[in-house]
């Protein structure tokens, strides 16, 4: 298995009429790259601090191919792949997901669940 930190951000905000577009598009952005590689997804947020973007810790059996990553990945979007060679780079990583602040939802309460295109 190989680990990776997973960036995902759109370049310019401006381009959706609202936070829900935006939101559905990083989040198609996403789960179009999870199903690509057959992810396991160990760590994940979605954050506006101090911009949108997605962070995330995924697991792979073997390597990720790049080039297959980047066509599968819309204009207006920016994404990182970092392997993560050791155990603690993993633990870290880790950390380093959960400390980002989710984004806000506009008038959601803790009963809204939000279920993805693939069911999720």
């Amino acid at each position: 298995m190989t680990t990776y930190l997973l960036t995902i951000c759109p370049l310019s905000v401006n381009r959706f009429s609202s936070f829900f577009e935006l939101y559905d598009t990083t989040m198609n952005v996403f789960n179009d790259i999870i199903r690509l590689v057959d992810a396991d997804v160990i760590a994940f947020r979605f954050s506006d601090d101090p911009y949108y973007h997605i962070h995330a810790v995924i697991s792979v059996k073997g390597r990720i191919r790049y080039d297959y990553i980047h066509k599968t990945v819309p204009k207006g979007f920016h994404v990182h792949l970092a392997p993560l060679r050791k155990r603690k780079d993993v633990d870290n990583a880790k950390e380093y997901v959960l400390r980002h602040r989710p984004a806000h939802y506009v008038s959601v309460d803790s009963d809204v669940t939000f279920i993805n295109r693939d069911g999720n």
